[in-house]
């Protein structure tokens, strides 16, 4: 269904996100109200789906910067009781994943990975199947039963059984060991670093079935959901299928999903409870049009949010172009190196970076709260942090985050 009435400006289309992220309006507009406040942090992660998970710390901060109030404790004891994990659902990138939810997934990704993998194995890394297979079996029979071992434990064992790693081999076969379903990173390690490998199966025990179309059309509206509005490229990018599988997965939501025209005739899908819960919410409103979301425009405290590293903000779209401006991409990834710093973003354009001041410094620090340091773009985005540091905005988000 074509929702035709009017095209949306990127003001629009940003709100809308930013609600949909679970990062401004009421909480739970997008889906997770009601919810009771003990299992908020998993609702979180099932209403994304597959939250970028590269960084753990990162990845703790952006479950907990949407769920005011929870702690790094609280986010870890969803991880120590299986109902999230990491794993590699998709792209061949780390993602935090209802535990049930990842093996139909994986189910539909991986055959396109795995097929990818074992051309840059053979060429790049001299790895050949048999020893993967002799890896999975150490894996199994040192893990069965309840077992637990860091990454490294169990390349000791792998060596120890009289296989020479090579360079780049330890990477790849934890990746293809949870690629293929027999391991996933489940709970969290004494100090809480990282995470434990465990047996998939073990840990998982009552994962959800879904294949096929039914499989694509949850994955699609789970992309929709906790993003939306989104165009077919930005599906494309953050599940790296085909287009011809996302538009089977579309056909089958059908009258769940709606398509909206932007105001430069860009096509976006929206899940139509969204819109119809974003008009009520708007329909109060005096004039015509909606009011400003633009950084320069005055913001209210609330507004500001130091996110993490690889937050799903940025990183969950093809086209970042309504929450940063395109000149300003290269300070948040600089050299291109696929490592994105952590954002601070005002009414959801992202202004600039921020990182955590050394303990000996943050005392002296001149700039930014507490031991928050934050870095602006340029004069404008200078201007837009000045204002909100005045305002208290800046305090206020970095004593969430130290929370």
């Amino acid at each position: 269904m074509v929702h035709m009435t009017r095209s949306y400006s990127r003001s629009e289309i940003l709100r809308w996100r930013m609600r949909a992220l679970e990062l401004q309006g009421e909480p739970g507009i997008a889906g997770i109200a009601g919810v009771p406040e003990d299992q908020r942090i998993t609702a979180v992660g099932r209403h994304f789906l597959a939250m970028q998970g590269q960084d753990f710390a990162a990845a703790r901060w952006a479950l907990g910067i949407r769920v005011p109030g929870a702690t790094d404790r609280d986010v870890a004891a969803v991880f120590d009781d299986g109902l999230l994990i990491r794993s590699w659902p998709m792209r061949g990138t780390l993602h935090v994943v209802p535990a049930e939810d990842i093996g139909w997934i994986q189910a539909l990704t991986a055959p396109r990975l795995l097929g990818t993998a074992a051309q840059r194995r053979r060429e790049n890394l001299g790895l050949d199947l048999a020893v993967i297979e002799r890896v999975r079996d150490i894996a199994i029979d040192a893990l069965r039963g309840g077992g637990r071992l860091t990454r490294d434990e169990l390349m000791e064992r792998v060596e120890q059984s009289g296989i020479a790693l090579q360079t780049g081999w330890r990477y790849h076969l934890v990746w293809f060991l949870a690629q293929s379903g027999i391991v996933t990173l489940g709970p969290l390690t004494p100090g809480g670093r990282e995470q434990y490998l465990v047996l998939t199966d073990e840990w998982i025990p009552a994962p959800r079935r879904l294949a096929g179309e039914e499989a694509l059309a949850e994955l699609v509206l789970g992309h929709v959901r906790a993003h939306g509005p989104v165009t077919l490229k930005d599906l494309v990018w953050w599940t790296g299928l085909p287009q011809r599988d996302l538009k089977a997965g579309i056909a089958v939501q059908g009258a769940s999903l709606q398509r909206i025209e932007g105001d430069a005739g860009q096509q976006y899908w929206v899940e139509a409870s969204q819109l119809d819960r974003i008009a009520e919410s708007e329909s109060g409103r005096t004039s015509g049009s909606p009011p400003s979301y633009d950084a320069r425009a005055g913001t209210a405290a609330g507004e500001v949010c130091l996110l993490p590293a690889f937050d799903e903000h940025l990183l969950g779209y093809a086209d970042r172009s309504a929450q940063i401006g395109m000149d300003h991409a290269a300070a948040v990834v600089p050299g291109k190196n696929g490592v994105f710093r952590p954002t601070v973003a005002v009414a959801g354009r992202v202004v600039g970076t921020w990182r955590r001041l050394p303990a000996t410094r943050a005392a002296s620090a001149q700039t930014g709260p507490s031991v928050i340091q934050v870095t602006a773009f340029d004069a404008e985005t200078a201007e837009v942090l000045e204002a909100v540091r005045a305002d208290g905005g800046l305090d206020q988000a970095a004593a969430r985050w130290s929370r």
